[in-house]
């Protein structure tokens, strides 16, 4: 759900709430344009982690990354969130994001934002935003070795997949054609984890 509209300019520093994993970006150039009868912006928007990237503000919830927002708060209590919170590394960095089981959310929106996790992979780049996504930090190789964040992910990615298998059959049992509509337009991965036999019973 996009917030209330903002005008961002040159030199602006902004975060995008559905990719909090690219980090604060700073705004290279914006545009105004009109979408669906309104003002919008179109902006190019340079993050640390993908480079450059044009965004709509009409179809992009963007913020200013000074504002107090999730992402911007995971970032600042990365470096002693274990010991405040008495949770090891380990913990946190295999747990899920809060929104795929956010009991104030109803069970679509759980099932849409665990669908969206799959985007994350074993991929350099995906293992990296996935990384930086799960631990606030801006290079997470320079608290963890390559080798123990793919530990790390294949833990989280057991936990995601197991999460999805539930959220479907829970949501199976109230209206099967919408979940066969959200997983025709998943990533194939998600259609893969759901065939295996564990996912059937």
């Amino acid at each position: 759900m996009l917030t209330e509209k903002r005008t961002f300019k040159f030199g602006d520093s902004v975060l995008n709430t559905a990719r909090p994993e690219w980090g604060p970006g700073t705004v290279t150039r914006a545009e105004r344009v009109i979408h669906e009868g309104q003002a919008a912006q179109r902006l190019n928007v340079r993050f640390p982690t993908v480079g450059l990237k044009t965004l709509h503000t009409g179809a992009v919830d963007l913020v200013p990354a000074d504002e107090n927002s999730a992402a911007q708060s995971v970032a600042q209590r990365s470096g002693w969130i274990a010991e405040l919170e008495g949770n090891k590394p380990a913990d946190i960095m295999v747990r899920l994001p809060a929104d795929a089981s956010d009991p104030f959310k109803s069970l679509w929106q759980r099932l849409q934002f665990t669908i969206g996790l799959y985007r994350f992979s074993r991929e350099p780049r995906a293992l990296t935003d996935w990384a930086v996504a799960q631990s606030g930090l801006t290079d997470p190789l320079t608290r963890f070795s390559r080798h123990e964040l793919e530990t790390f992910f294949d833990r989280w990615a057991r936990n995601r997949d197991a999460h999805l298998v539930e959220l479907v059959r829970e949501a199976s049992r109230t209206d099967q054609r919408q979940v066969d509509q959200l997983l025709a337009a998943a990533q194939p991965e998600v259609r893969q984890v759901l065939r295996r036999p564990h996912a059937r019973r």
